[in-house]
């Protein structure tokens, strides 16, 4: 096991989710898009692990412009059931669906959703695990996917990626005492002891949609220069 940093270069403004889009995450989406098993894709991530917490940061940007991306509401197969669907008049034209996917009926709009975008050239990763393993997976993702929403509309895209070893291992705690990544609260003051920082409710083991959510040390923001992801290591 080894410590390192990752730099991505991006090809294209990303889509954030509401997560920290964690080294581990990532990597272990990416599992699951080559071998289809969920368990695979939570346990043999390529990352050193301490008190069932994975050695990969959150995602650091660079400083770069942000925008809206709107999308219209993506059809289900439950808008297929009978019920769902109206005549458009009595014209030949397709019907319309029902929108509403709620207990109010007959909401036969469109309906669009918008999300934040961030423009950066670069976003940063610590970790500590196994280089190769994770610029093969990396590797995968440049290819075939991305980071954050949307990729499948051409957000997020990446157009390099840089792994290099280091000293230091940033994973958990950077330079500056902050943490890198959301970790549980006591075990923070367990392994820091270093009450002052920024706390809030969080998922902080995978599966991160679903796992409880508990008081976590969080980084202070996801903002990171070059310069500032250089100091780090």
């Amino acid at each position: 096991m080894r410590n390192f940093y990752v730099c991505v270069d991006l090809a294209s403004p990303v889509i954030p989710t509401k997560g920290w889009l964690t080294l581990d995450a990532i990597l272990g989406a990416q599992l699951f898009r080559e071998t289809g098993d969920m368990e695979v894709a939570h346990e043999n991530i390529p990352l050193a692990k301490t008190k069932g917490v994975w050695h990969g940061s959150a995602a650091f940007f660079d400083i770069g412009e942000t925008g809206r991306a709107a999308f219209g509401r993506s059809m289900k197969l439950s808008d297929l059931l009978e019920g769902n669907w109206v005549p458009f008049g009595k014209t030949k034209y397709p019907y319309f669906v029902d929108q509403s996917r709620n207990q109010a009926a007959n909401q036969w709009g469109a309906k669009l959703n918008t999300y934040p975008t961030l423009s950066s050239e670069h976003v940063y990763w610590f970790g500590k695990g196994d280089m190769e393993q994770v610029a093969k997976l990396f590797n995968g993702i440049r290819e075939g996917w991305g980071i954050g929403k949307k990729v499948s509309h051409g957000y997020g895209r990446i157009q390099s990626v840089m792994i290099e070893e280091c000293d230091i291992d940033r994973s958990f705690q950077l330079q500056d005492g902050s943490p890198a990544r959301p970790i549980e609260y006591k075990h923070w003051i367990s392994m820091t002891g270093k009450p002052d920082i920024t706390t809030f409710i969080e998922s902080w083991a995978m599966p991160y949609f679903c796992s409880e959510r508990v008081l976590c040390a969080i980084p202070a923001n996801h903002i990171m220069s070059c310069s500032q992801a250089s100091d780090q290591v």
